[in-house]
This record gives structure tokens, C-alpha cells and sequence, in this order.
């Protein structure tokens, strides 16, 4: 009984799944900080020293690594689930949830974080609708798509708890 949370940066993945896993007595897995610590990089100098395909690499890796136990609430980088090869351990990790929010509502979010957030540029609203753009077709593979925009952290963090209490069944 676990949940994988996907979406752009900005969408809440690590806060709501702090939040989610809390209410589980379970754990949340911060993909991007378990990479980091193993690369003893940030994620931004990992892009910057070792490019962005270095970085997919240590997230393929990362992600065929987990193992599904009761109560965990894994949160992706929200480039993971671009290559068709993520899905598979994925959805084996859980039920995949896509945290749907607008472009102006991740900008104000991640505002002033752009130096280490390696794909935005000064171009902040731009860029993440390009993204969002690019990425929206395929976070909608997504098992369940919650919009975010609107609602509480707590309200959003029962949804996915349950959720995830709800996965294999």
C-alpha cells in the first residue's frame, strides 16, 4: 500500500508527500535527495558537472532500486516519468499520482529557486509552461490525477494517504 507522486517541480511532491506518509505511519522516499546523497552532489551540480544524462541514469537506477512496502510515499523528479522505462518500477512502487497544477501557480512556488532548478532560466512562467507543455500527455498516464490548485496541503495529503491505503487491493 504505497503512492508514487509525479508533476512539475513546484506541484507539492515532497511536502504533500511528507505530509501523506506521515499520516500512513509509513516513510517518504525523495528520489532526487536519495540521488543526491549517493552522488554527494546536488542536483543541480550533478546536472552541471555530469549533464542531464547522467542525471536520468542515477534516476533509472534509483527508481529500479525501491521496494514496495506499506506506508511508503515516493516522490519523483518531474522529468522521471518522461522515459517509458520509469513507469514499470513506478507503478510496481505503487499507485502513480499525478499532481496537476497550473504553470502561474508553479512559478509563484518555485520563484527565486531557478539556480537550483537546472531547467528553468530567468524565464521562469515560460519555461515551466513549456514543460508542462511537453510533460502534461504523459503525467496523464498517470493511475489518479489530483489538481492541486485550491486545496489545502492537509486536504491533499488525506487524499493521497488514501490512495495509497487503497493500492493492491
Amino acid at each position: 500500500m504505497s503512492a508514487v507522486l509525479i508533476g512539475m517541480m513546484g506541484a507539492g511532491k515532497t511536502t504533500l508527500g511528507r505530509l501523506a506518509a506521515g499520516r500512513l505511519g509509513g516513510t517518504l522516499l525523495d528520489l532526487d535527495g536519495e540521488i543526491e546523497r549517493a552522488a554527494g552532489l546536488s542536483v543541480a551540480e550533478i546536472f552541471a558537472k555530469n549533464g542531464e544524462e547522467e542525471f536520468r541514469r542515477l534516476e533509472r537506477d534509483a527508481l529500479a532500486s525501491i521496494k514496495p512496502r506499506r506506508g511508503l510515499i515516493v516522490s519523483v523528479g518531474g522529468g522521471a516519468p518522461m522515459d517509458p522505462g520509469n513507469w514499470p518500477p513506478m507503478r510496481r512502487a505503487g499507485r502513480v499520482v499525478y499532481l496537476r497544477c497550473p504553470a502561474s501557480v508553479l512559478a509563484a512556488r518555485v520563484e527565486g529557486s531557478e539556480g537550483q532548478r537546472p531547467l528553468l532560466s530567468e524565464d521562469l512562467q515560460e519555461d515551466l509552461e513549456r514543460l508542462l507543455d511537453e510533460r502534461s500527455p504523459v503525467y496523464e498516464c498517470a493511475d489518479v490525477i489530483l489538481d492541486v490548485e485550491g486545496r489545502t496541503a492537509e486536504e491533499l495529503a488525506d487524499v493521497i494517504a488514501d490512495i495509497a491505503r487503497t493500492a493492491g487491493r
